[in-house]
């Protein structure tokens, strides 16, 4: 998204930003039930066959097409990864106190 406002077509970050919105959801939708339904290395199997998938058709969808702009116009300004990775390992972080938070709620709610 952040690659197609560089670009100046905000019609495409919008694109990009709702079609990644949308995997999301589809990727921790598949995640969750493949665990619950086929628990240990399958779940964990089908939840990254499914993620690679959807990566794969972004790049089709939209990556080539970024990158046959900035090859084209030869101007973009490349950015920094820091900003991102440090996003990403604060998520990672809110998900595993988020799952840890649940999962503590739930052993000391239930009876045995």
């Amino acid at each position: 998204m952040k690659n197609w406002e560089a670009l100046g077509r905000p019609e495409k970050a919008r694109e990009s930003k709702n079609w990644a919105i949308m995997a999301g959801v589809v990727l921790l939708v598949v995640t969750a039930f493949s665990a619950m339904a086929a628990p240990g290395s399958l779940g964990d199997r089908m939840g990254n066959i499914v993620g690679i998938a959807l990566l794969a058709a972004w790049y089709m969808s939209s990556g080539r097409q970024q990158v046959q702009l900035v090859k084209e116009s030869g101007d973009y300004i490349k950015r920094g990864w820091g900003k991102p990775l440090l996003f990403a390992v604060l998520a990672t972080v809110a998900l595993i106190l988020f799952v840890g938070v649940v999962a503590f709620s739930m052993e000391s709610g239930s009876t045995y």
